[in-house]
């Protein structure tokens, strides 16, 4: 299963491993499998298109597998008596190792792994280990029950763990909350194997081994009453996952994995050969991260100031030239090809087209007047798996000489700028470099004192011109 985690770039180790047309694609399905050091890749059509041998000096053999935002792939391999996890990158670099001193190799379905934003979860004999991210000594175990074998990260920040014959919900940090009992087959669980949770419909999936009349069956429940809705056979049943289009993924220890339906109807396979765990590289979904108000302080650089996309705007306390001219840059979540950019707000406009750089949008203005609340609306924003953004208004006061950013220029910011005449332009000093010429110096505090008085939350009857900001006028 893959869930929200942090970024987690540290000890780099290259591994030298069979490397077949290997690579991370969202929207591909990754399996690997119980005795074996492999990582397949299928497409999203379920055919194979690559694979990957994990060095022997790295682990005996690969468990679960989950994905995520980072483009890492974490995995779960077996190790002597214990095991690591190990954060994965699509050149076959290990980013970071998690070492565990659970014998997960004593059991086939051992190793499934689980992430949120915080933590990683491993399931492993009796008991759920849990890292800290970029911690790699951090593992300790959180919960204990007979032979515990998935785990997964709610909504509400807690957990379900699933043990060979119980499910509870417990806090990240291993405190109990409930059970979900079953309510159906003689409402008793028999040996558990996997679980998935649907958050949108409330449903708690279920693989397990069974028993007489009821062998190897995928169980839907009611995720809060455990009300059992319907149940399916699946021979040796046991990874799950909910891919990109709602579809439950079920791999199996000796069987094809399967596609099924959320009502457990069976629509298609995975390959056509025996593996257990199943995970897929969903793609990321397109949102904006940051956006900077950016200019160039002569030789000194440039320099961004911070445009917060919810709550209070920023404060652009720089000149724009003669012309009003200024560039804002807007960072997302994933590479970005197209989109547009309008002034909805305020007085000025776009300049020209927007640039796209790699998961970055740029954005000239011209025109833009003093002493305003300016709004640019992006619009059309397609990132490179066709995904567009919803209409994205950004905001930003503009307002010469406003250098402590408080909204208003007075006597504080003259003082502030006086105090940095004839220091180089830094990162924490460059908004007292008001005209951006990379020197601090009379000019800038005769341009600071011919604004003062001037506010965003009181400003002007109309916006003053660029022209006269420049000058000070």
């Amino acid at each position: 299963m893959t869930i929200r985690l942090l970024p987690v770039l540290l000890v780099t180790i290259l591994i030298h491993a069979a490397y077949a047309d290997f690579s991370f694609v969202p929207g591909d399905y990754y399996t690997s499998n119980y005795f074996s050091r492999d990582i397949t890749q299928y497409n999203s059509s379920g055919t194979v298109v690559g694979s990957f041998t994990l060095p022997s000096t790295l682990g005996d053999e690969v468990r679960g597998l989950a994905f995520g935002p980072d483009n890492l792939l974490y995995a779960t391999v077996v190790r002597g008596s214990g095991f690591a996890v190990l954060a994965l990158d699509s050149s076959g670099t290990v980013q970071q190792t998690y070492p565990g001193s659970v014998y997960v190799f004593g059991n086939l379905s051992d190793g499934k792994i689980a992430l949120d934003n915080q933590y990683i979860y491993v399931a492993g004999q009796n008991l759920l280990t849990r890292f800290t991210f970029g911690q790699p000594n951090s593992g300790t175990s959180i919960y204990t029950n007979n032979q515990v074998f998935d785990a997964n990260p709610l909504p509400n920040g807690h957990l379900l763990v699933a043990s060979a014959y119980e499910i509870d919900e417990i806090t990240n940090s291993g405190t109990f909350i409930r059970s979900i009992p079953l309510v159906g087959d003689d409402n008793a669980y028999t040996d558990i194997r996997g679980i998935e949770y649907d958050p949108a419909t409330n449903t708690l999936f279920v693989t397990e081994l069974g028993h007489t009349n009821f062998f190897f069956q995928i169980l839907k429940m009611d995720a809060s009453t455990g009300v059992l809705e319907r149940n399916v056979t699946f021979n040796y049943a046991d990874d799950l996952f909910l891919d990109a289009s709602g579809r439950l993924l079920v791999g199996s220890r000796t069987q094809t994995p399967r596609f099924y339906t959320q009502n457990l109807d069976q629509v298609g396979m995975l390959g056509d050969g025996q593996q257990m765990f199943v995970t897929q590289y969903m793609v990321p979904a397109l949102q904006l991260t940051s956006a900077v108000s950016r200019k160039t302080h002569g030789g000194a650089g440039a320099f961004d100031i911070p445009l917060p996309l919810s709550g209070s705007p920023g404060v652009e306390c720089r000149t724009g030239g003669a012309t009003g001219d200024y560039t804002q840059v807007f960072t997302f979540t994933n590479n970005v090809v197209n989109g547009n950019a309008t002034v909805t707000g305020g007085i000025g406009t776009v300049s020209g087209t927007p640039v796209f750089s790699a998961n970055t949008m740029t954005v000239n203005l011209t025109g833009v007047a003093n002493v305003q609340t300016l709004t640019v609306t992006l619009s059309g924003v397609t990132d490179e798996f066709s995904q567009v953004l919803p209409d994205t208004p950004v905001s930003v006061n503009m307002l010469i000489g406003d250098v402590n950013g408080n909204g208003i220029v007075n006597a504080t910011d003259v003082a502030q700028t006086k105090g940095q005449v004839g220091q180089p332009v830094t990162s924490s000093n460059f908004r007292t470099d008001v005209n951006a010429s990379g020197i601090i110096n009379a000019t800038d505090v005769a341009i600071v004192k011919a604004h003062s008085g001037e506010s965003i939350i009181a400003p002007h009857a109309r916006a003053r011109s660029s022209a006269a900001i420049a000058t000070g006028h």
